[in-house]
């Protein structure tokens, strides 16, 4: 699929479970440079009822379909990177989503360091199974933060603790 198909199937199977809002403007804390985010999304209150935390997370999508998918994961973790520590409207996303998994970009499960040193960096992947109606967030080796049919996981924290410097 490419990123219009990607935002389209985002778009169908999140609508229900969250407010989401499309390529907010923002800006990156560090320096000041401006960003556009592809999502904000809130949860709706049967979420929140659920254990969903009531705050504003960021989703990025990138096609894993192109000439070069390893350098296009490589730009998309960089680019989530760089979001969650970015401010759009006021609103800081307690984390950013790579939609599709980052493991989709990357062969034989090379993506896996990779993807643990995102979860500290309040990065992690959406999933959304074939049937484009269940999903579910991840977090590197941590594993699931929430997902629609199983609700929250009791790992607690996950995708939300600030890491700066080391970490223990």
């Amino acid at each position: 699929m490419d990123e219009p198909e990607l935002k389209s199937q985002l778009r169908k199977t999140l609508h229900d479970s969250f407010d989401l809002r499309e390529e907010v403007n923002g800006q990156f804390l560090v320096d000041g440079t401006s960003v556009i985010i592809d999502f904000l999304a809130y949860p709706k209150t049967e979420l929140i009822d659920r254990g969903f935390d009531p705050f504003w997370f960021g989703i990025e999508a990138k096609s894993p379909q192109c000439k070069d998918p390893k350098k296009k994961g490589l730009q998309v973790a960089w680019q989530t990177i760089t979001y969650a520590q970015s401010r759009f409207d006021d609103i800081r996303p307690q984390f950013v989503l790579i939609f599709p998994p980052l493991e989709e970009f990357f062969p034989d499960n090379e993506s896996h360091w990779l993807k643990c040193l995102l979860q500290k960096a309040n990065v992690g992947d959406l999933r959304i199974k074939p049937n484009g109606i269940d999903w579910k967030i991840e977090f590197g080796a941590a594993g699931r933060y929430f997902s629609n049919t199983h609700g929250r996981s009791k790992t607690m924290n996950l995708g939300q603790r600030r890491v700066v410097g080391t970490w223990k």
